[in-house]
């Protein structure tokens, strides 16, 4: 690619801002609203899986299942999130790095940064607290 000019990753950098202000809110939910959010997204899950699969849960199954999947729901979400993030730092990046390591290692060390000011944001909203 010698003497070729790169593109200006102008909408890498808009959906990178709208997903930090999508971690940002999200984070930014006191605990109580937080923790119902991904119940709910839980008995969503549970509910599609139980339709599908003829399953007829009882209220207690039901229940115990969405309690079951509400904590892999909830770290899924963050992979996905931060997942997102890298695949659009490493858009970002690759305009300013060169190939290889060097590339690979910024973006973690910027996902490293994002994630750390995420949990740092934590430590002031009611319910939330941050974690290394």
């Amino acid at each position: 690619m010698a003497g070729k000019h790169r593109k200006h990753p102008c909408a890498a950098y808009v959906m990178l801002f709208m997903l930090i202000g999508l971690i940002g809110w999200f984070s930014g939910q006191q605990g109580k609203t937080s923790h119902g959010m991904s119940v709910w997204v839980s008995e969503k899950v549970v509910e599609v899986v139980d339709c599908e699969a003829k399953l007829e849960l009882h209220d207690k199954q039901f229940r115990r299942l969405v309690h079951y999947l509400d904590k892999p729901i909830r770290k899924s979400a963050h992979l996905i999130e931060y997942a997102l993030a890298g695949g659009i730092l490493y858009a970002i990046v690759s305009c300013y790095v060169g190939r290889g390591w060097k590339r690979i290692g910024m973006v973690i060390v910027l996902l490293a940064v994002l994630g750390g000011i995420d949990e740092l944001h934590q430590l002031f909203v009611l319910g939330r607290d941050g974690k290394w």
